[in-house]
């Protein structure tokens, strides 16, 4: 990988995870995304 932090996202919070902790989509992967060092405690749920 690339230094991204994959995460499952469901849609329905989609618009939830990319306000509160700036994922993006990675459309290759068809995986939402984060950067390494992104707080644990706030993507917990979808890890």
């Amino acid at each position: 990988m690339d230094g991204r932090l994959y995460l499952q996202v469901p849609f329905g919070e989609k618009d939830r995870a990319k306000r509160e902790v700036r994922a993006r989509w990675d459309k290759r992967a068809r995986l939402w995304w984060v950067r390494p060092d992104t707080p644990r405690e706030k993507i917990t749920r979808w890890l």
